[in-house]
């Protein structure tokens, strides 16, 4: 049940935050001179206006296959944080399977990023779905093009994950006080 409601959850915010991550991939690769995103309701306005209102939602379903894997290893870190159960399951396998998740669904991260960023007119002839927009990417660029910027993601996994087991070790003393 738990999971169902998560699940649920989930989705019903990327509905809402979904826009959002798209005006934020849009500002942060706007090189232009005259910068064309600026503020929130001003990007999206723009967005919609100079593309489409579908544009705010390129790539969700992407973002939420991505997010469904990494969701999953956070409830088992959380599960044992509320149990204090170390035993059964230890924390550094969980963030070994958080870390496997993500580097598997890092390339459909990089691909939904893509696909947020792309010019329309890339867009609207070349890569008119996920599948054509990822055949577009491997066949100019490699396979290896859907791994960039892998390393910022496992820096940050790693310095989230030291941050967590410290917190674990400061947990009975904190407690302690209360």
């Amino acid at each position: 049940m738990f999971f169902l409601s998560a699940l649920t959850c989930g989705l019903f915010t990327s509905v809402f935050t979904h826009p959002l991550e798209v005006i934020r991939t849009k500002q942060s690769t706007d090189l232009s001179v005259q910068r064309r995103y600026k503020g929130l309701m001003a990007s999206r306005s723009e967005i919609v206006m100079t593309e489409t209102g579908k544009t705010l939602y390129r790539g969700w379903v992407l973002g939420n296959v991505t997010n469904l894997p990494l969701t999953i290893s956070l409830m088992g870190f959380m599960e044992i944080a509320k149990r204090g159960d170390q035993a059964s399951v230890s924390a550094d396998t969980l963030f070994l399977t958080h870390l496997a998740g993500g580097l598997v669904i890092y390339p459909l991260d990089t691909l939904k990023r893509r696909m947020i960023s792309a010019d329309v007119s890339v867009w609207t002839t070349t890569c008119t779905s996920s599948v054509k927009m990822l055949q577009y990417i491997i066949n100019k660029e490699g396979v290896a093009s859907l791994y960039s910027g892998l390393s910022p993601f496992l820096v940050r996994q790693l310095l989230a994950f030291q941050v967590y087991k410290a917190l674990l070790l400061l947990r009975p003393t904190l407690l302690a006080r209360q």
